[in-house]
């Protein structure tokens, strides 16, 4: 059960971070990002509120996680209550 949980932290970690340093990355060594989108909004603005979004996303899949792992845990609970008496 924590291996899970590691994992899982570890790969949301990872993309995020990946994620998070694609902005300063794509926008500082790459042009592709200054395209006009509308008017004055290029996608470096959307990218960057992407980020945002991006950041809620992962919260809520690691709600969503931790309420199953917490459902896990109270089944291995009750089957060890089960087993005690």
């Amino acid at each position: 059960m924590m291996a899970r949980k590691k994992r899982f932290i570890l790969s949301a970690t990872f993309f995020f971070l990946v994620y998070y340093f694609a902005l300063p990355v794509l926008n500082g060594y790459t042009d592709w990002l200054n395209i006009q989108v509308i008017e004055s909004i290029n996608l470096v603005y959307l990218f960057a509120l992407s980020q945002i979004i991006m950041a809620w996303i992962v919260a809520l899949l690691y709600v969503r996680h931790a309420a199953r792992m917490d459902r896990y845990t109270e089944e291995i609970a009750s089957k060890s209550k089960e087993e005690s008496h």
